[in-house]
């Protein structure tokens, strides 16, 4: 099994905790979190998390949700030490170590696989 794998449960409570409303999540939430990877690979970790934690007026969906249920994984993968209410903060942290960005990006590939179990609606 490899590490998405693993990590697909925590991704589906984190989904069903943070995005899901009687079963369905928005079809924004897949953008954003489709999004977020490519993110971090262009821009880096830091950035990409100061982005999802930004919405705007013409955000249709909170993205904050996606980092927060982001958060959830990575405390169910054992980071303990994470700032609960700020995955920027968290990224700060940890920014010196590669290990929590393949982690984060691991997480996120979990996250968006376990939305698409969801139906998705506008």
């Amino acid at each position: 099994m490899n590490a998405v794998e693993k990590l697909i449960p925590y991704a589906l409570e984190a989904a069903e905790q943070n995005l899901a409303e009687s079963g369905k999540i928005k079809k924004v939430y897949n953008g954003y979190i489709s999004g977020f990877g490519a993110t971090v690979i262009q821009a880096g970790l830091i950035p990409a998390a100061a982005n999802l934690e930004k919405d705007t007026d013409r955000t249709k969906g909170s993205r904050r949700l996606i980092a927060d249920a982001l958060l959830h994984i990575l405390e169910k993968m054992g980071y303990k030490d994470i700032d609960k209410k700020s995955l920027t903060r968290t990224a700060i942290k940890y920014k010196e170590k590669i290990k929590f960005k393949n982690d984060i990006l691991d997480a996120a590939t979990a996250l968006k696989l376990a939305i698409r179990t969801f139906k998705l609606e506008d």
